[in-house]
């Protein structure tokens, strides 16, 4: 048995060493520099196309992306329901005929009056509704602490060629008694994604 197992090893070992003197000996050594070679003209070229380099990503996109937002530290005032005041705003100028383009938006409030109230948000693009309202309960504490809200909205929409206006809107509702409610950190987003 133990003899057996030896001349395996040894077989093993004198094919290695024939591979390695084959590889070592063939022209084709010198074909095969190193991996930066091989990278850029055996494996590179036949990369799937879909795929973009760095720099096809970075020209497709530039200019496509538009953000806008404001300082979590400024307060804006927000009217009553049905009424809407825009806390985020952004322009985007779409290059396709039909793009896809996602709009993705956050708006946290708070109410100081002391009272329950509610709060609604949305999205519109040029003026139209894109996605909301949607709707959160601003409760009821006492002064000091007041309560504090958050809403996100997003959506996948189709825009024709030109520039557009997105905006988050917000606004509270608390049955007809005005209340004391304000916008704080809040931002909208818009991609074109293709």
């Amino acid at each position: 048995m133990k003899r057996e197992r030896r001349w395996k090893v040894v077989a093993l070992l004198a094919a290695g060493i024939a591979i390695g003197v084959v590889l070592t000996a063939t022209p084709a050594v010198g074909h095969v520099s190193g991996w930066t070679h091989n990278w850029k003209t055996h494996i590179r070229p036949k990369a799937d196309v879909r795929y973009n380099t760095k720099a096809q990503a970075t020209a497709l996109f530039k200019n496509r992306a538009a953000t806008a937002g404001s300082d979590e530290n400024t307060n804006l005032a927000l009217t009553e329901y049905s009424t809407w005041t825009t806390v985020a705003e952004t322009n985007l100028a779409t290059t396709g005929a039909s793009s896809q383009v996602l709009v993705t938006g956050q708006v946290t409030v708070q109410n100081t009056s002391g009272a329950n109230g509610d709060l609604f948000a949305r999205v519109t693009v040029d003026g139209v509704l894109v996605d909301g309202p949607y709707w959160s309960s601003l409760g009821h504490t006492a002064a000091p602490v007041f309560n504090r809200t958050q809403l996100a909205a997003s959506a996948v929409i189709s825009l024709g060629p030109g520039p557009h206006v997105v905006r988050l809107q917000a606004s509270y509702w608390d049955g007809g008694t005005d209340r004391n409610v304000s916008a704080y950190a809040r931002r909208i987003s818009a991609v074109e994604l293709n």
